[in-house]
């Protein structure tokens, strides 16, 4: 059906008589411009006519002369051209014969004379069936193109899809453009019976090149453009050159807007060619073009709509895969709809595997609790629907196989396009490895000599090391989470804020003293060292080095040892160079006396005293030489029940005279060890040194205990004494340098902490214990055999 067809109404005039044709064709054409009316003879004529051209409404009298007559007519009529209504008229009316023509299959019957207005209703009746058949022929393809449009979503082939269909409706020119918002233009995307349809593609109409296409682009309804009417209204220049271009300067044609809701996407354009350039464009026309660009619009939209669905899937897919983190989604029942890729590496299940699963088999806790994953899928959904969402939450895991995995997880309700909640939201952060790298600086941190804490931007204590905790006498609970402010002396925390607040701003350092409030209400005055903690977006918190004064001493008392020690190795040599030449002059004169036999028996015994005490004088002054200067470390095989007589050999003769009894029980089937003796000489000495000291002023018996023994692969030396022992509060302090139980100025919290130095420079150990008996300590040494079946013998004594 084309646009013509809704107001032009073929007709056929049949009749043998000339002058009565002629005069009715004149009339009913002259009735109605949109009328075309031709004349036949007879039924043969009318007959071929209709078979060549085709009409609408055919007017046959009744009486025809030869064959057929004006009933068989009718009746080859209705059965060749079932579409073409037949009005019969004659003279001869009777009621019988006007039956006999309407069983024939004529639409009515008039009697002659004709009353003309009688006959122009008839045709009007007619044509208004026609084009009702036609409206539901019409919007019958109109379901069909739709239908085919809405499966269409490649928006390159969706635009010629879209005229072909117009030409399918009858409109023989179709063009359509799309509208560019960025350059604010309408681009020809595709045209059917334009001629040159390849050159429309691409075709381009700036809405600012004259009003009549920004007046165009305004209408939201179907809209009759003619040359003359846009020359009328705009004048020549905004007619040309764009109508000459597309073949519009002699055409009417119909410009109807493709709408997605409110929003303008594009136009089609529609004309019927020059063969009909005369002809006028009915409502109808206007109707069914709205409809079809409806259709076309909708089309159009869902296209890129799909498209840009499909590149934002395409992108998100992307996304989801080559992600770090895993996005999983559930319903309100807590089964999950949805998990990414990486979901497997992250939650260490199969991501399908995952889907239709209730999610709260997959949380757990470190002890992996049975009722774990219930209560912890119900405390999230809870703070979910009082929150709306949770971030960074700290999680457990339990994956298919393996221990629970640390995660971090961030979740969101999620809603429908009304506002109501579906589901959930979450992005899961495997931080296995962050975890791993803070267990590394925690680790770090934890073995400074000082107390370390890092405080945040707003005052919050982040992290504090054991030293920290016992300087400032408080669990770590209790410390973590609290205002670093709040256990400052309250007359300098301003002055404390000022400074971490200072350091924050100015990403620098400052350093200066005031006093802790402990965990036990007592004071201890501090040295602190404030540095930033920086990252990316700069300082985010301080980190608070803690000295103690008393500490600070005990480290200055220790500078002075190691300069006493230097000094004594310095001492060592001028002693031994006048002593080794004292006892050589004794032996030479003794010697010299004695050949002149005037060497009496007293002053050999005085020349042997001289020898023997200067011997023992250079023993111990070779020991403090070596003791304050040892050697490089050298591995060595050694025996240690050697190491262990040349150590105790310090101490024999002072113990004698401090009624300090010495018990050793060593091991006769001792591998040797591989280490250097005088460290190790060095370790012991240091342990036998606090075991007097522990045992000093006591009324009970002292002993001092040292044993050896082989186990497995190792060797392990006790150095154990009856002293006070040491109190379960300081047990994982001992070995902390500068820690001292002792009284101020009379030990520097050293020794401990160099000798389990020395014991892990021989991949060895030192622990502390309880003695046996309930009095005393008891320090283990333990140290690997250097291989080889050899034994040392032992002794007990």
């Amino acid at each position: 059906m084309s646009a013509n067809d809704w107001f032009t109404t073929r007709i056929l005039v049949v009749d043998d008589n000339d002058r009565v044709r002629d005069a009715m064709c004149m009339r009913v054409g002259l009735s109605c411009e949109s009328y075309v009316v031709r004349g036949a003879r007879n039924g043969a004529e009318a007959l071929r006519l209709l078979d060549e051209e085709g009409f609408d409404v055919v007017l046959c009298d009744l009486v025809l002369s030869g064959e057929p007559d004006g009933a068989a007519t009718t009746v080859a009529i209705r059965e060749r051209h079932p579409g073409t209504r037949v009005v019969v008229f004659t003279g001869n009316e009777t009621g019988e014969r006007k039956i006999e023509v309407l069983k024939a299959g004529a639409f009515s019957y008039l009697a002659k004379p004709i009353n003309h207005e009688e006959l122009l209703h008839s045709i009007e009746t007619i044509d208004s069936i026609r084009r009702t058949e036609r409206l539901g022929q019409v919007f019958k393809t109109l379901a069909r193109i739709s239908h085919e449009l809405q499966t269409i979503l490649d928006s390159d082939l969706l635009p010629r899809r879209i005229v072909d269909a117009a030409c399918e409706l009858g409109y023989r020119r179709t063009r359509l453009y799309l509208y560019d918002a960025e350059a604010n233009t309408l681009v020809g995307k595709a045209s059917c019976g334009m001629g040159d349809d390849a050159g429309f593609e691409g075709f381009t109409v700036p809405l600012g090149a004259n009003p009549l296409i920004a007046e165009i682009f305004r209408a939201h309804r179907p809209t009759v453009w003619n040359k003359r009417r846009i020359l009328e209204r705009y004048g020549a220049d905004a007619a040309e050159p764009w109508m000459t271009r597309l073949g519009l300067a002699e055409l009417t044609w119909i410009d109807v807007p493709l709408l997605a809701g409110h929003e303008r996407i594009g136009t089609l354009a529609f004309d019927n060619g020059h063969d009909r350039k005369e002809h006028r464009y009915a409502d109808e026309d206007l109707e069914v073009l709205d409809v079809f660009a409806g259709m076309a619009a909708h089309a159009v939209s869902n296209a890129q709509a799909y498209e840009k669905e499909a590149l934002a899937n395409a992108s998100l897919s992307s996304i989801l895969r080559d992600a770090p983190d895993a996005v999983v989604t559930t319903g309100l029942d807590g089964l999950v709809t949805f998990v990414s890729p990486s979901g497997e590496r992250v939650i260490g299940h199969p991501a399908d595997k995952m889907v239709g699963q209730p999610v709260y088999r997959f949380y757990t806790d470190p002890e992996r609790s049975p009722d774990a994953g219930l209560r912890i899928a119900r405390g999230l959904m809870s703070r979910l629907r009082k929150e709306g969402t949770v971030a960074n939450l700290r999680l457990d895991l339990l994956p298919a196989s393996g221990p629970p995995r640390p995660v971090m997880v961030s979740a969101s309700l999620l809603h429908d396009d009304a506002g109501e909640a579906i589901g959930t939201l979450g992005i899961v952060k495997d931080v296995s490895a962050l975890d791993a790298q803070s267990e590394q600086y925690r680790t770090v941190l934890e073995g400074f000599g000082y107390g370390t804490l890092v405080v945040s931007k707003r005052g919050n204590v982040q992290f504090v090391n054991r030293k920290a905790l016992r300087l400032l006498k408080r669990a770590r609970e209790d410390t973590v989470g609290r205002r670093f402010a709040d256990m400052v002396l309250p007359a300098q925390r301003r002055e404390v804020a000022d400074a971490c607040r200072r350091v924050v701003a100015g990403d620098g350092e400052e350093a200066l003293d005031f006093s802790l409030l402990r965990g036990d209400a007592s004071r201890l005055s501090i040295s602190a060292r404030l540095t930033p903690v920086r990252s990316q977006r700069g300082a985010s918190g301080v980190a608070v080095a803690l000295y103690d004064k008393g500490e600070l001493s005990a480290l200055i008392q220790s500078g002075r040892l190691m300069a006493l020690g230097q000094m004594v190795a310095g001492i060592a040599h001028e002693i031994n160079n006048p002593l080794n030449n004292m006892v050589v002059a004794v032996r030479e004169m003794a010697a010299r006396l004695d050949n002149e036999g005037t060497l009496s028996p007293k002053n050999r015994q005085y020349v042997e005293m001289i020898e023997r005490n200067g011997g023992r004088i250079q023993g111990i002054v070779g020991q403090l030489r070596d003791f304050a200067r040892p050697a490089l470390f050298e591995r060595v095989p050694l025996a240690v029940n050697q190491v262990i007589d040349d150590a105790l050999a310090f101490f024999r003769s002072r113990f004698r005279h401090h009624d300090v009894e010495i018990l050793t029980e060593l091991a006769q089937d001792l591998p040797p060890v591989a280490g250097d003796a005088n460290r190790l000489q060095q370790v012991l000495v240091n342990l036998i040194v606090n075991a007097e000291d522990a045992m000093e002023g006591q009324s009970e018996e002292k002993r001092l205990t040292i044993a050896s023994r082989r186990r497995g692969e190792r060797v392990e030396i006790d150095v154990c004494d009856t002293g006070c022992g040491i109190p379960d509060e300081i047990a994982e302090a001992i070995f902390d340098p500068f820690f001292t139980t002792k009284p101020p100025n009379q030990g520097t919290g050293l020794g401990l902490s160099i000798s389990k130095s020395i014991m892990d420079l021989h991949e060895g150990e030192i622990r502390a214990s309880r003695a046996g008996g309930g009095r005393g300590a008891c320090f283990t040494l333990t140290l690997p055999a250097a291989g080889g079946d050899e034994t040392q013998e032992g002794s007990t004594t």
